[in-house]
């Protein structure tokens, strides 16, 4: 095994669970699990079951007919020597009438082994597209089922989408991309899916990299459309995102991150006393937010002004949003115990001067979380705060991360119309701190570091390649020189041969023969 697989093994196994740690099982199910080498699932299922009962090989089943399951859970297909069509034959037997079952499977025309080059034959079998699937789950027509797409993959999930909430663009970079060492990988994979997004995002359906199938009754059927994870955070800020039709939903996937979920409702609190619409509330451990329908957020309106308007309109928007945060939230005109004081950023008493600082400075009000709706803005989604944070910080950070989903966005023109270009690289300080305060750095080392292994390997690909075509086309040149000089000479020798060939049929030839005859006699004594 490599080093980057084993560390993935060692330190990201908790993760393995996200496959169906959001699922909604009913309380007290007994479930049938079909698998091998699997153990974190295993345990998961066990802890939300009333009976698991697990096989790793269906001939060798000692199970009664009898009995029945209320989930039977099938994964790691590829280690399974039946196809899927003989598994599914198989659980008829054992599954309640109303019964559900969930297939993880590998796509077998997913991205990642399309974009690599180390995907190993014995984890190629027993995969199956998209249509092949679907071909086999059609030949029972009572039976109703509906795709998840996991990225990047079914050992480790990080988001999950559906046929109701493909990614777009924006959110195909939050993927968590791991790869083994030593992998070729052609490109940034996240690029490409960009790329098939802008092209047809039905097409994401065929190369995502990882399925899971629900096949029950049309009446238990959910209303889950995407869930994500906080997989690259420390274990205090790990949470699950569900995504339901009018709702969704934050909540703490370990213990310590239930912590994180009451500041969040301490954030919810402070933006409430400052009299600023959000959208989430907080009940039973867990944060809810309302969907908005029918309505595009804030940073969506300003990308489609900017394409129609320009820069100008988009930072006449901006101001509004500005005077609102003024307004409403609480400024301090002191400059002692800053959040710069707090991480040990050298910031001068004159810089601060000129900076207004937010007391309970709750600062992911970027547009991304915000709709504007009837004049009035509404927030969500309001993980962060820091004690006298400046406003302006919130302003930065809401245009870099407008400017980072859009080429569209002209970030450095609003940083000069907002008079904050002049601390950018103070904020730029700040706001490298507070995301490493959030980082898991184990889990986003090994993000970071299977990305420089896959680049350093793929440059040195591209390299030996470049040599490769350099040597030949060298060699090419003095194969064609070569054959110049051959062709030169040839022609130099079928000059002489016609010169030799005119001398010997010409008439003074012919006259001076006897005297030649002679001079070779003299010539001989």
């Amino acid at each position: 095994m490599d080093k980057i697989q084993e560390e993935i093994e060692q330190n990201m196994d908790f993760l393995k669970e996200n496959l169906i740690n959001w699922y909604p099982f009913e309380q007290n199910s007994n479930m049938l699990e079909i698998s091998k080498n699997c153990n974190q699932i295993t345990k998961y299922l066990n802890k939300i079951s009333n009976k698991v009962v697990t096989i790793q090989d269906i001939n060798q089943v000692e199970i009664s007919k009898e009995e029945k399951f209320d989930y039977i859970i099938i994964h790691n297909l590829e280690q399974i020597e039946e196809t899927l069509e003989e598994i599914l034959n198989f659980v008829k037997d054992y599954k309640k009438e109303n019964g559900t079952i969930l297939i993880a499977i590998r796509n077998k025309l997913s991205l990642q082994s399309l974009n690599c080059t180390n995907i190993k034959a014995e984890e190629e079998r027993n995969l199956y597209t998209k249509k092949e699937i679907e071909k086999i789950l059609n030949k029972d027509e009572t039976k109703c089922y509906k795709f998840y797409y996991i990225l990047p993959n079914e050992i480790i999930p990080n988001a999950i989408f559906t046929d109701k909430y493909l990614p777009n663009s924006e959110s195909i970079l939050r993927d968590l991309t791991i790869y083994p060492e030593n992998t070729f990988v052609k490109q940034d994979e996240r690029e490409i899916y960009r790329k098939i997004l802008k092209e047809n995002e039905e097409l994401f359906k065929t190369f995502s990299n990882a399925f899971l199938i629900e096949i029950s009754s049309k009446a238990k059927e959910n209303d889950i459309k995407y869930v994500s994870f906080g997989n690259s955070r420390k274990s205090k800020y790990r949470l699950k995102t569900i995504m339901k039709e009018d709702v969704v939903i934050k909540e703490g996937t370990t213990e310590e991150s239930q912590e994180h979920i009451q500041e969040i409702r301490n954030n919810i609190d402070i933006l409430k006393k400052c009299n600023i619409n959000i959208l989430d509330k907080y009940e039973n451990q867990h944060i809810f937010s309302t969907i908005v329908k029918n309505q595009k957020s804030f940073d969506e309106q300003l990308i489609e002004i900017a394409k129609r308007k320009g820069m100008e309109a988009v930072a006449e928007q901006i101001e509004r949003f500005k005077n609102e945060l003024v307004q409403k939230m609480e400024i301090s005109n002191s400059t002692d115990n800053t959040v710069f004081d707090k991480y040990g950023i050298n910031c001068g008493e004159e810089e601060k001067q000129k900076l207004h600082f937010v007391k309970d400075g709750v600062f992911d009000l970027i547009f991304q979380n915000c709709f504007l709706i009837e004049n009035e803005f509404y927030f969500y989604d309001q993980e962060w705060k820091e004690e006298n944070i400046p406003l302006e910080f919130i302003l930065y950070r809401a245009i870099y991360y407008l400017g980072n989903s859009n080429k569209n966005i002209d970030v450095d023109f609003l940083y000069r119309a907002f008079g904050i270009n002049e601390f950018i690289s103070t904020f730029e300080e700040l706001e490298n701190i507070l995301q490493k305060n959030i980082k898991d750095e184990d889990v986003w080392n090994l993000h970071v570091q299977s990305q420089k292994t896959t680049k350093s390997i793929y440059e040195t690909m591209i390299h030996y390649r470049n040599l490769q075509a350099q040597l030949q086309n060298r060699i090419n040149e003095i194969e064609a020189e070569k054959q110049k000089t051959i062709n030169e000479k040839d022609g130099e020798i079928q000059a002489l041969k016609q010169q030799i060939y005119y001398i010997e049929h010409s008439k003074s030839w012919k006259v001076t023969k006897p005297l030649r005859k002679i001079m070779l006699k003299l010539n001989k004594k």
